[in-house]
């Protein structure tokens, strides 16, 4: 486990261009070596029992069981890494502010990974019935009496099969080699996701990775440990059952803040900064159809609503697991309460975006065109004759409400230099790490 974090910290030290080149291995290597275990499973005595089950005879009145929708919610935000913030941290870096440069189609490649992991489920589901109808037969039995339960399919059923086959030593390294090679592809985009937090927060950080990176793979070191005890397995249920309500608040929250506080029409107008105008067949379904908008606003959050509801109810009362769930989703709330406050003593809304973003400049100009016809005063209407006294009074009034806006002018115009002298020492750091990353590539 130490090696694995070792590995997976020089990976990271090396930028993202090496992540990248690894990622080829990682994603292709697997997918191979599943194909490989389909086809053993196919010339096994008893697949053919194993494949009925699955393909000719599901049970469809488990299609009204709560828990088979939560388990299904489980897995696609596990097995496409939906809310724990890996997705976001690592596409961010295909984005480029060089309109030369065009930023690759994020939602044809969502749809290609929607294929792909389709894909690679059910063929996982054939080569699990495959074996299983194999066993099935050796014992005589039926195919659900097999596996206990999911744990035990891998460590046992998997095993089981292996021994019965020549060179069984080479299926069981296949088998381990492919768990090793997703397990490493998920602790790079954990600890990538880590690491880029601090770099956002800190961006001197960015040049000291020796410190962040190590520091991290300690600390997850040390964690992994509790899954090496005798009481590792006892762990390892309850983080497994508990995390993933974690997930879908960040689901939900996510869904919320984009399309409720950010605003559906800002999402429908990066969207074409990104994509360009949907036309003909993507009106209906492209990335920008009202499809996918009403999706966002309304199907979506209610389904992580009942989602979170279902795995709050189901799992029971454990202590240890809801300390697990309530800490990092307490983190938000106590984090957006400390910025409100921090805000309003600065006359600064909570609720802005960052300079970073692409759409800044769109809506930030929209909203000071508002705030200037807010804040323009009226004009005097030429039939109202008021006395010497009250025009007096009225040009002290006037005055010191100039007085005022002058004051808020001022504040806003040094905050803004403040921003902007923190912008400049951000793109300053950012020219040294790409000049460092220069350097540190092989010619």
């Amino acid at each position: 486990m130490i090696i694995c974090w070792i590995l997976v910290g020089l990976m990271i030290f090396r930028g993202m261009k090496m992540i990248g080149k690894i990622s080829y291995a990682n994603v292709i290597l697997p997918y191979s070596l599943i194909i490989i275990l389909f086809i053993l499973g196919l010339t096994l005595d008893g697949a053919s029992d194993g494949l009925s089950h699955f393909f000719l005879h599901p049970k469809f009145s488990q299609i009204f069981s709560f828990e088979i929708w939560s388990e299904a919610l489980k897995q696609l935000c596990i097995s496409f890494s939906i809310g724990y913030g890996s997705i976001i941290s690592l596409s961010s870096y295909n984005y480029s502010k060089n309109k030369q440069q065009k930023s690759p189609n994020c939602f044809i490649l969502s749809i290609i990974i929607l294929t792909a992991n389709i894909f690679l489920s059910i063929s996982s589901g054939a080569t699990v019935f495959s074996n299983l109808g194999f066993l099935a037969k050796q014992r005589k039995s039926s195919i659900f009496e097999i596996v206990e339960n999911r744990k035990s399919l891998i460590f046992v059923a998997y095993l089981e099969v292996f021994g019965e086959l020549d060179v069984s030593w080479i299926w069981v390294f296949i088998l381990f080699l492919m768990m090793f090679l997703m397990g490493l592809s998920a602790e790079i985009a954990l600890l990538e996701t880590f690491c880029s937090n601090i770099y956002d927060k800190f961006p001197k950080m960015r040049r000291k990775k020796y410190i962040v990176v190590p520091i991290y793979i300690f600390l997850l070191s040390i964690l992994g440990l509790i899954f090496s005890t005798s009481s590792g397995f006892y762990w390892f249920e309850i983080i497994d059952e508990y995390s993933s309500s974690i997930a879908i608040f960040s689901i939900l929250s996510q869904t919320l803040v984009l399309m409720y506080i950010y605003g559906s029409k800002h999402i429908r107008q990066d969207i074409i900064d990104l994509l360009g105008v949907s036309s003909h067949f993507q009106l209906f379904f492209g990335a920008n159809s009202p499809f996918w908008r009403f999706n966002w606003m309304f199907i979506s959050p209610i389904i992580a609503i009942i989602g979170l509801l279902i795995c709050m109810c189901q799992n029971g009362f454990s202590i240890f697991g809801w300390i697990l769930v309530i800490l990092p989703i307490s983190i938000v709330p106590i984090f957006a309460i400390i910025n409100f406050i921090r805000f309003k003593k600065v006359s600064k809304s909570a609720l802005q975006l960052q300079k970073d973003h692409p759409s800044y400049d769109r809506i930030k100009g929209k909203l000071i065109s508002k705030k200037v016809a807010e804040k323009s005063l009226p004009e005097a209407s030429p039939k109202i004759i008021k006395a010497p006294e009250v025009l007096q009074k009225s040009r002290r009034k006037s005055e010191k409400k100039c007085t005022n806006l002058d004051r808020k002018m001022l504040k806003e115009i040094r905050i803004e230099i403040e921003e902007m002298k923190e912008d400049l020492e951000n793109l300053a750091d950012k020219i040294d790490d790409i000049q460092e990353e220069l350097k540190c590539e092989p010619s």
